[in-house]
């Protein structure tokens, strides 16, 4: 079996914990608003679309997630994770979005968190990160949104992320940002909005709104 989709449904949980699933080939799994509880199910290292926003899964982000190397979307918002982001370091490289708003993940954000080299959409919104925002998203030449709205960041306003060549949305608002607001380098295409963003871009994401 290559795609698994459940979601939509009255799901709570899973028979066996940690919850490993069986398909060795499994590509897609969409577990979206499903109401699911307990840690997140443990998928095939092949998978691509890893879906499961919405629902009551708890505990860390884990690190098996980091061995994901084949994954293009993972989508974990709107659910009860906590603890820090992994570092991930050079892998992930074909992931193109990232969405874990809405969770209770806190720490700052790892220099050595992901590779962006493919990454065009990142969300950790609505968390509880503070810290610094780390210069190695500079990186992230492809990135087009970016949004660390509603944490606890506190660092001076980072016009370098002007340089990011593709970036269009930029949301920082309810942080702890201080300094002088300076212009954005090379900000031809960058956009700053403040809310509304996200249904928006979503539905010019391929990937996500089509599953």
């Amino acid at each position: 079996m290559e795609l698994l989709n459940l979601s939509n449904n009255f799901l709570t949980g899973f028979d066996r914990i940690p919850p490993v699933l069986p398909w060795t080939n499994l590509l897609i799994l969409d577990l979206r608003s499903s109401k699911l509880q307990g840690p997140l199910p443990v998928p095939s290292l092949s998978t691509i679309h890893y879906l499961v926003p919405n629902n009551y899964l708890l505990g860390e982000i884990p690190l098996w997630i980091c061995n994901l190397q084949y994954l293009h979307i993972l989508h974990l918002s709107d659910n009860e994770l906590s603890g820090v982001l992994p570092r991930c370091s050079g892998n992930l490289s074909y992931l193109s979005v990232l969405d874990l708003q809405s969770n209770k993940i806190h720490g700052s954000i790892p220099k050595n968190f992901m590779n962006g080299t493919n990454l065009r959409m990142m969300d950790l919104s609505n968390n509880k990160l503070g810290g610094r925002i780390p210069r190695s998203l500079a990186t992230y030449r492809m990135v087009e949104f970016l949004n660390l709205g509603n944490n606890q960041i506190t660092d001076l306003f980072p016009a370098w992320l002007g340089t990011l060549p593709e970036l269009l949305f930029l949301i920082l608002r309810s942080n702890k940002l201080h300094g002088i607001f300076g212009e954005p380098e090379n900000c031809a295409l960058l956009t700053f909005l403040i809310t509304g963003l996200l249904a928006s871009f979503r539905r010019n994401t391929s990937g996500v709104g089509m599953l």
